[in-house]
């Protein structure tokens, strides 16, 4: 497994309202939650920075262990929606050649996926996986893109920022690129912890 020259942006600050329970916070396995999963699986292979967006909640309840990679940055408007957390982890990167954009109610990381995103990503593109055709995450943003979404507010849509690039695509059969788990059936078709 080979490391990787991007950074990557984990957004962890939403309120996770249908949920009931924060997202960040669920159980991935009997030692992790899932954002203590992402940043320590983002953590075997970005040689870079790591910037992670929570909310005051998240970030009281989470072991961020002393990781020099790792930088926590609050989101104190999370009624703002998630534009405001991209714009903030993007805003604190100090490398920004490219940079993955992970959500965590998808808390899965695939290494391999991730190798050949990177090797796609240009300056003036984003790369996105396809499962059967459809897109899922995480995203990668190239420099152009980045330092364009750092000038946006937040209250422009996501979409729109990204309409005037390429958007390269790798086809993966890791149907987990779709998951987004926002309900409490959701987590438990893939969890065995109760909620």
């Amino acid at each position: 497994m080979n490391q990787l020259l991007s950074s990557a942006i984990i957004l962890a600050a939403g309120l996770s309202e249908r949920m009931g329970i924060m997202k960040p916070l669920l159980c991935f396995d009997d030692q992790h939650n899932f954002l203590e999963h992402l940043i320590d699986d983002y953590s075997k292979i970005i040689t870079e920075e790591i910037v992670v967006v929570v909310n005051n909640e998240v970030k009281s309840k989470c072991d961020f262990k002393n990781n020099k990679k790792i930088k926590i940055i609050l989101n104190d408007h999370t009624e703002e929606g998630r534009m405001s957390s991209v714009i903030l982890g993007i805003r604190a990167l100090q490398n920004r050649k490219s940079c993955f954009m992970h959500n965590v109610d998808n808390p899965f990381v695939n290494f391999f996926l991730l190798e050949k995103m990177e090797s796609m990503v240009k300056e003036d593109n984003c790369v996105m996986p396809l499962f059967k055709g459809k897109g899922g995450h995480p995203i990668l943003f190239g420099e152009k893109i980045i330092d364009h979404i750092s000038k946006t507010k937040s209250d422009d849509d996501f979409r729109e920022a990204l309409r005037p690039y390429e958007c390269a695509t790798v086809e993966t059969d890791d149907e987990r690129i779709l998951i987004n788990i926002n309900i409490k059936s959701e987590y438990r078709k893939y969890f065995k912890y109760k909620l």
